[in-house]
């Protein structure tokens, strides 16, 4: 009975990770397999590929001692010599960023100083519980990849150390990590502090680095609009940022009732001139920017999400990017009673009702419920995001950090 029980429990997920897994391969191990051309085999997890095209995976140092003691001593020799490098080459752009910086930029400032004072220290390397490896092309014969459900189990496996977890198969570390009080298909794994430092892999790197954490402690300018339309968004604390998104989205709703009273819309141009010149006016380095935009075709809402980062005077390039959609036509009640009672916004709609435009008054509302769900949900990835990727300067590639 309590083996039923606990299939029942588990069976959302098992829907959700055999059919990808596949039933042939119950037996397998769910930790990733790279198979070398010297004939040995690591079990671990891929943590993405360079630009270069190596591959870089990270195996449990335990488990390497055990089967391959000794491409474990020269994956720890090659690691003391990559750390030595990374250690000059953020030093240096540690350096060159704090000599950039202006006097009211304080905060980064210090934090910059207790970072070079920490690369500069001569320390040993430390061999923790994770040993990281890079593969070139020529070096591998096979490699394995896993679905991601299974990848999060065996890094959750990782994190809580499971005994045993690179012969485990994704059944059976469910059956730990749920031993554990862990449930694999709701908790995620972290396992990011425990990769020894890794190379910056190339200046859009650095600069997205750079860019971040100026977001987090520095100068910021955060706009949002809609087309080429952008406004400067409210400092925390200021009433409900996202009606000033609505006012300027209402309006494209209901167009078509109003008719010549609203005028015809403008051609689209492109938002990015409009933002870096904003940008520049407000002297920034980083300028992160929320854009709204209806497909009333497809009855859906989207929220582009995209930090603008300064590469030299007058140069700005993307730096992180995201989108969200969401279906105009659900009903989400909360919302909407927010909406109809805003001052701002109330009367553009008793305008309309007077035009007799019932229709598009709800629309318009329910576009705009669909508007405050996802800047919310925009707000949520990114603070995920930018927690994950200003953790530490020598982490990996923020690309690899980015949901696909």
């Amino acid at each position: 009975m309590r083996s039923l029980k606990f299939f029942l429990g588990w069976f959302p997920f098992f829907l959700g990770v055999l059919p990808s897994f596949g039933w042939a391969q119950a037996a397998t191990p769910a930790a990733e397999v790279v198979k070398l051309t010297t004939g040995e085999e690591i079990r671990g997890i891929v943590l993405g590929q360079s630009a270069n095209r190596r591959l870089w995976m990270v195996a449990q140092r335990q488990w390497l001692q055990r089967v391959q003691p000794a491409l474990l001593e020269k994956w720890d020799k090659e690691g003391i010599e990559r750390e030595s490098q990374i250690r000059l080459d953020l030093s240096r752009r540690i350096l060159n960023w704090r000599d950039g910086l202006t006097a009211d930029q304080e905060g980064i400032h210090t934090f910059l100083e207790d970072e070079l004072k920490s690369w500069d220290a001569k320390v040993e390397p430390t061999k923790g519980q994770l040993v990281l490896i890079g593969l070139k092309p020529a070096q591998i014969k096979k490699w394995e990849p896993r679905m991601a459900p299974i990848r999060q189990l065996v890094m959750l496996a990782m994190q809580e150390r499971v005994q045993g977890l690179e012969e485990r198969t994704a059944l059976e570390l469910i059956k730990d990590l749920k031993g554990l009080g862990l449930e694999p298909g709701r908790d995620r794994a972290n396992i990011l502090d425990r990769i020894p430092p890794f190379p910056i892999e190339d200046d859009s790197d650095w600069l997205a680095r750079k860019a971040l954490l100026t977001f987090q402690m520095g100068r910021v300018l955060q706009l949002q609009g809609s087309g080429d339309l952008l406004v400067e968004q409210p400092k925390p604390g200021a009433a409900n940022g996202v009606e000033g998104l609505l006012v300027q989205m209402i309006p494209k709703f209901l167009n078509k009732a109003l008719g010549d009273i609203l005028g015809a819309p403008s051609a689209p141009k492109a938002w990015q001139p409009v933002a870096i010149q904003m940008g520049e006016a407000a002297k920034v380095d980083m300028i992160r920017v929320i854009r709204v935009e209806p497909d009333l075709a497809n009855r859906r809402m989207m929220v582009e999400d995209t930090i603008l980062g300064k590469t030299g005077p007058g140069r700005w390039v993307v730096v992180w990017q995201t989108q969200l959609l969401a279906d105009g036509n659900r009903a989400r009640p909360a919302a909407e009673a927010i909406i109809k009672s805003d001052p701002q916004i109330a009367p553009l709609l008793k305008a309309a009702a007077a035009l007799g435009a019932d229709a598009q008054i709800n629309e318009a509302i329910r576009f705009g419920a669909a508007t405050m769900e996802l800047q919310a949900e925009a707000n949520q990835k990114f603070g995920q995001f930018l927690k994950l990727s200003t953790k530490r300067l020598d982490g990996v590639p923020l690309k690899w950090l980015q949901e696909p």
